[in-house]
């Protein structure tokens, strides 16, 4: 007696539908694993450019505040020497500028490079030279007394 719409499957049909869903599991796996690792990839390289952004912006506030005393230390001593005027205000500030960003591009792109070659020593080690909430960069000593030498 045969039944109508009835289709009838042995074992190997069976093992050959497992198979089949097992390798569409293991297949869509693989694609997952591809997600994470790339994630991760992007993630860690995201890390990397902020822990040496971190470094950069502490090497320039101290820069900055480096500057910052010193310009003062420039134009009080010229405001001293006679009349500054405004113009000449404008370009001892633009010098002041100038120098901290051509002395910071180096090490700018270094720490840039370090991060892209997980150079962690570099950047840990610019990191601690550059702490902003530090004040090392505060050296009024040295300076008074090479002011003191030079008869100022």
């Amino acid at each position: 007696d045969a039944l109508d719409n009835v289709v009838v499957h042995d074992i190997d049909d069976l093992e050959r539908v497992t198979e089949a869903a097992h390798e569409n599991r293991r297949a869509a796996a693989r694609e997952v694993e591809a997600m994470i690792d790339r994630e991760h990839d992007r993630l860690l390289s995201s890390f990397k450019r902020a822990r040496a952004d971190e470094a950069i912006r502490g090497m320039y506030e101290g820069a900055e505040r480096m500057k910052a005393r010193e310009l003062d230390r420039a134009i009080t001593k010229l405001e001293a020497q006679g009349d500054l005027n405004e113009d000449q205000r404008e370009t001892v500030e633009a010098l002041a500028d100038s120098l901290v960003s051509q002395l910071l591009a180096p090490p700018t792109e270094s720490l840039r490079e370090a991060a892209g070659e997980d150079d962690w020593t570099t950047i840990q080690t610019a990191m601690e030279l550059f702490d902003p909430r530090s004040d090392a960069a505060d050296v009024d000593a040295p300076a008074d007394a090479a002011d003191e030498r030079a008869g100022e």
